[in-house]
């Protein structure tokens, strides 16, 4: 059975669930989310996968219950793939999922990232909406300096999905950044943002003014 019929089965359990009131169409946002960033991430990690040669050991930190694992081990089966999640096999619906996945031979270690003892050294490393949640993002910095093979190659995706945002200069994109940026500088909003309490938008600001001069 390959991944697409098992979300199929996933899907079709969860709404029969939610028709008989088992369960609440909240969590069958949070079902919907999984999935789309899994496919999220296999669309921007693929492209590091297909360069992996045959035996190629890849890491995921962070893996959920693996569903992207899962994604990524059967468009190449000739990878090994592992994942680290510490808080069990993740979403509860997806445990189908996770015995799918480990049928495949992929290896899930319920494990801090900081805990995870390994004699291996991993040839692809990555992680998808993860980093952000690191409270010391430099320790995790040093674990793939550790984990990394010598060429290997290490990925950090940390997407915004829900609100287009400029990481750059911290404020909300409006249409296109060359829209947002005419309509700082025709508009000279420096007055009515310095009013908001927020030091990101301050900070924006004096990016702003340091580059063109006249906000």
């Amino acid at each position: 059975m390959s991944i697409v019929d098992v979300l199929a089965d996933i899907s079709m359990k969860y709404q029969q669930k939610i028709d008989e009131g088992k369960e609440t169409k909240e969590n069958a946002e949070v079902l919907k989310e999984s999935i789309n960033e899994a496919n999220f991430g296999f669309r921007h990690i693929k492209a590091f996968v297909d360069k992996l040669n045959g035996g190629a050991l890849v890491l995921e930190v962070g893996c959920g219950s693996g569903l992207l694992l899962a994604m990524i081990k059967e468009h190449n089966e000739s990878i090994s793939a592992e994942g680290i999640e510490p808080f069990g096999d993740g979403f509860e619906l997806l445990k189908p999922l996770n015995s799918h996945v480990k049928k495949q031979g992929v290896a899930i270690h319920n494990v801090a990232y900081e805990d995870f003892d390994s004699n291996k050294t991993y040839n692809l490393i990555y992680s998808v909406n993860v980093f952000e949640h690191f409270d010391e993002w430099e320790n995790f910095l040093g674990f793939v300096e550790n984990n990394l093979s010598q060429n290997g190659v290490c990925v950090i995706l940390c997407p915004n999905y829900g609100f287009p945002y400029d990481p750059q200069f911290s404020i909300p994109i409006i249409a296109t950044k060359k829209i947002t940026e005419k309509i700082f500088l025709t508009y000279k909003l420096k007055e009515i943002l310095l009013r908001i309490n927020s030091v990101p938008i301050k900070r924006a600001i004096a990016k702003l003014q340091d580059r063109y001069g006249c906000i």
